[in-house]
């Protein structure tokens, strides 16, 4: 394992501020490399990270949408491991990976990327955690104005953000090289300064580096109206319309929030707070502060009501009856 050279690997996740994080230090990788921090990739996520490491990647969503057959995967990852590792090679100092699709890879694939890495220097990873429901709003809107989501992300598939993707991480690089970071906390001193400050590195602020901010939100009117247009104009339909789309975007508002948990749903939350803060030391609210509700966001759940399959609505149907 080479001794010159330590890894930061970020792995996100989503809506925590990771375009953020690589549009600025890819916009000033040149004067970071002049004190020994090198910024590997582009302006988004380091390219294919996730899927060169996948066993399976034809389970990958952007590959998939792509069109590519197994052998076109697989000849393009092996590429992105061979550039990856001759990049390595030749560094000494700080080297710096992201990609928020990382995150989602299982443990085996963390495994092989852990091992993979680990043969140039000293790999840490980085991964920042937000308050539950502010996540949900914001990867809702941002797969909402995508075309992706007609409702809310769902509470399980949100949760693990807090709670299966860190305990995962901690599990495979160790307490001492996990770090985990709040993003409502990193947000105030800017998502690259808390990078850069988290490993004793020089910061945006003493090299006189602005750094800017990525994704604005979308008011809770345009959620909702993004919401019943992706329902009524869903993507592959040849009804979409770009215009349109920006139109209902710029809709003005107060900022989209999410309504509240269901009471299991607050329990479950408690128990994983519970875990997540004695193991990794997170700070999240109590979950008696979670507002109580019967829906996610109980507005878009009447808006798009008439015009869900039958089998939905009567699934819909049924759950209200037992409750």
């Amino acid at each position: 394992m080479g001794q010159d050279l330590k890894i930061i690997l970020h792995l996100g996740p989503h809506k925590t501020g990771s375009t953020s994080i690589q549009k600025n230090l890819f916009a000033h990788k040149e004067t970071l490399a002049r004190h020994g921090i090198h910024f590997l990739g582009s302006s988004g996520p380091y390219p294919h990270l996730d899927s060169a490491f996948m066993t399976d990647p034809t389970r990958n969503y952007r590959n998939r949408r792509a069109g590519l057959s197994l052998s076109d995967i697989q000849a393009r990852d092996a590429q992105v491991r061979d550039k990856l590792f001759t990049q390595l090679a030749g560094l000494s100092g700080t080297a710096i990976l992201s990609s928020e699709f990382l995150c989602l890879l299982d443990p085996k694939e963390l495994a092989r990327i852990h091992r993979a890495l680990a043969q140039y220097g000293q790999v840490h990873a980085l991964y920042y955690y937000r308050e539950l429901l502010p996540w949900i709003a914001s990867n809702s809107q941002q797969m909402a104005k995508v075309g992706r989501f007609f409702r809310p992300s769902t509470y399980e598939a949100s949760v693990r953000r807090i709670h299966a993707f860190p305990l995962r991480i901690a599990s495979e690089f160790g307490t001492q090289h996990s770090h985990f970071l709040k993003f409502e906390h990193a947000t105030k001193q800017g998502m690259c300064n808390s990078l850069l400050r988290a490993f004793g590195l020089v910061d945006f602020d003493t090299l006189g580096l602005s750094e800017t901010h990525e994704n604005e939100s979308l008011s809770d009117r345009a959620v909702r109206a993004m919401y019943l247009y992706n329902i009524k104009n869903p993507i592959g339909s040849g009804r979409r319309q770009p215009q349109k789309i920006a139109q209902i975007c710029a809709l003005p508002g107060q900022k989209y929030q999410i309504d509240g948990l269901r009471h299991h749903q607050i329990r479950d939350y408690a128990r994983k707070r519970a875990e997540v803060a004695q193991k990794l030391g997170f700070e999240l609210i109590p979950a008696q502060d979670i507002p109580r509700a019967a829906k996610l966001d109980a507005q878009n759940a009447r808006q798009i009501a008439p015009y869900l399959p039958m089998r939905e609505r009567l699934k819909a149907l049924v759950k209200s009856l037992r409750r």
